[in-house]
């Protein structure tokens, strides 16, 4: 036998102990626990940077914003959520500040959709996932949750958005002020300086994000419909743990 196929066939064996080990832990987890890691990105019709983590009105006369979590790894009780997106949609009536109208539950639109490949339980779980990490109040102007194709396409410093064939589509990019040489010194080849922004995460789960830029920003459903270039952008990461009910 050759070193390449032992090294493999030892390889496949750690993998396969290892998701065992994995199912075994969440079959153990209590069945109302949760604990979600992954991605973040954002996009919204304001230009770079948003004004509304700062609490002021956005540079639009409202805010179009769509927001995207992906699951690195999740799970609900026993029921994983690996791989699965979320992404939510908002628009803020004219000429108000974001978060006060959140606070009120006056918003022109606000909506989730959901990936459409997720199993019974996994909808399931979803659903006991979002009043956990958003809360219970639907405001006005919501809108009833959507299961659909989900496609995320991050490639280097590109992230590309499709969510149910063109209902909503962004192309983001992460910016920086160019090389960073401390990390560079550290042997981490391409290191980039990033603009994080502190204290501006939309939720308390989400890290400080850095600052991005959209290509291209376009949403058409549900009677609303938006098209913007060369807006603002943000990427982060989320990790959240607690129970639902």
């Amino acid at each position: 036998m050759s070193r390449r196929l032992t090294a493999f066939l030892s390889l496949t064996a750690s993998a396969a102990v290892a998701a065992g080990v994995a199912a075994e832990e969440r079959a153990s987890v209590p069945p109302n626990a949760y604990a979600v890691r992954g991605h973040y990105y954002e996009s919204c019709a304001c230009t770079v940077s948003c004004p509304c983590a700062s609490n002021l009105k956005p540079t639009e006369p409202h805010c179009d914003a769509a927001m995207l979590f992906h699951f690195d790894r999740g799970h609900v009780g026993a029921t994983s959520l690996d791989g699965l997106s979320i992404v939510g949609v908002i628009r803020s009536p004219e000429g108000a500040v974001v978060n006060e109208a959140m606070e009120k539950g006056e918003m022109d639109l606000m909506t989730f959709y959901f990936d459409e490949r997720a199993t019974p339980q996994q909808r399931e779980a979803i659903g006991k996932l979002m009043p956990a990490l958003f809360g219970e109040a639907q405001p006005k102007g919501f809108k009833p949750p959507q299961f659909t194709p989900i496609k995320l396409d991050v490639q280097g410093d590109v992230a590309r958005l499709d969510v149910g064939s063109g209902k909503l589509a962004f192309e983001i990019e992460n910016l920086s002020t160019g090389p960073d040489t401390k990390l560079a010194a550290k042997g981490k080849a391409g290191a980039k300086k990033r603009v994080t922004l502190t204290n501006t995460a939309p939720f308390p789960f989400v890290a400080d994000p850095t600052q991005g830029r959209s290509k291209v920003f376009d949403y058409d459903d549900l009677g609303t419909k938006w098209h913007y270039e060369g807006r603002n952008a943000f990427f982060s990461t989320f990790h959240a743990t607690g129970t639902v009910k």
